[in-house]
């Protein structure tokens, strides 16, 4: 979410499209997804800090409740894990969304060329792991799946929508070891 991470990342972007964009077999450029990278956001309960949360509260209008200082996280993390879960997802959303959306547009440039999201490393963390693992009453793996992403700031639908290509991970393995 830090503007420096995005700049820096359309930077090293826009340089290779200069060095490499004339090329005739330069059809787009992929990023690889990655729980423990920059390109996604971790679940959640972080990115609780001052300047990220003023972003969020000047945006969407919601106030977080006054603490003391030593104790404001404890109330953002309930705030923001609780009540207004889907408000912090949908907003966190909304700034992946428009990041990806500004880097497929730079990609693109006047030509056919897409941005790829590779998947392969979305679950690798612990933490977004943990929610992965199947246990009986809970919902499909696809339904998990799309709550992780959606945890994580990727809004499949809105990415689809923008042009951006969301590679599926598959994962071959043999039948006995």
């Amino acid at each position: 979410l830090d503007a420096r991470v995005q700049q820096a990342m359309l930077e090293t972007v826009r340089e290779t499209i200069e060095h490499y964009g004339q090329h005739r077999s330069f059809a787009g450029l992929a990023v690889q997804l990655s729980s423990d990278g920059y390109a996604q956001l971790p679940p959640l309960e972080w990115g609780m800090d001052d300047a990220t949360v003023a972003r969020f509260s000047r945006d969407t209008g919601i106030q977080m409740p006054e603490a003391k200082p030593e104790e404001r996280f404890q109330v953002r993390s309930k705030l923001l894990t609780g009540s207004q879960a889907a408000a912090w997802r949908n907003w966190r959303n909304q700034q992946v969304s428009g990041f990806y959306m500004q880097l497929a547009a730079l990609v693109r440039g006047n030509t056919e060329r897409r941005l790829v999201l590779t998947t392969e490393n979305v679950f690798a963390n612990p933490q977004t792991a943990e929610v992965m693992r199947p246990a009986l009453g809970q919902e499909s793996p696809a339904g998990r799946a799309a709550t992780v992403l959606a945890n994580s700031g990727i809004d499949r639908n809105t990415l689809e929508q923008a042009g951006v290509v969301l590679c599926p991970t598959r994962f071959v393995e043999p039948a006995t070891p």
